[in-house]
């Protein structure tokens, strides 16, 4: 797997977090069994194909990072830019496998590591991702069924980014750290999924702009 070490520039509008609280960080990850043995992380390839894929296209305006927070020394950032991708299959088994060849190296716990295929991985967590997004002036919104309703004045921002959880709740630590977070927002009051979520995001953003 060729690698690099250029550091990724991502002018995308749009970001989603996505955490896995139970995917190794560094594997192993089942192509066979991504509902068990890999720590649900077909949770997280679906609401990914949903945020990047179009029908026959890819966005180009949206990156996705996911965390794996799951069993291991450190968690690991894995960040998917729309639009730049090369060979990433929408299918969850072909992308699982992208994510298992990078799993199976040691993450750079300093910079950004850039695959052949055009994801990056480094050490991190959603703290990092916070701190990033600070300083790339993006705003953050916690999608969470009890909160308000999202509107479209909460996303008034050009650059906006929205953090989900994966088939469980946040977290004691995800919600210490995201303490600082002034937007809490929902659809609705029902917990749809996370993929479904973020359709609705997607789209309302597309009428939005328009």
């Amino acid at each position: 797997m060729s690698i690099s070490s250029n550091k990724p520039n991502h002018p995308h509008s749009r970001a989603f977090v996505l955490i896995g609280h139970r995917v190794p960080p560094n594997g192993p990850i089942n192509l066979n069994d991504l509902a068990g043995g890999s720590g649900r992380i077909d949770v997280l390839l679906r609401a990914l194909s949903t945020a990047l894929f179009l029908s026959h296209s890819m966005r180009d305006d949206t990156v996705v990072e996911m965390v794996l927070a799951g069993p291991g020394a450190n968690s690991r950032r894995i960040k998917w830019p729309g639009g730049s991708l090369r060979s990433i299959p929408a299918d969850e088994r072909g992308m699982a496998g992208h994510v298992r060849k990078i799993v199976e190296t040691h993450a750079p716990r300093s910079r950004w590591r850039r695959h052949e295929s055009g994801l990056f991985d480094r050490t991190g967590g959603l703290k990092d991702i916070l701190d990033d997004w600070e300083n790339e002036e993006r705003d953050a919104v916690i999608l969470d069924a009890l909160a308000p309703r999202i509107e479209k004045s909460d996303v008034a921002k050009k650059r906006i980014g929205f953090i989900l959880s994966d088939d469980r709740p946040f977290t004691g630590d995800d919600e210490k750290i995201m303490e600082e977070v002034p937007l809490r927002r929902s659809l609705g009051n029902t917990w749809l999924q996370g993929h479904s979520v973020i359709a609705i995001i997607q789209w309302l953003l597309d009428e939005w702009e328009t």
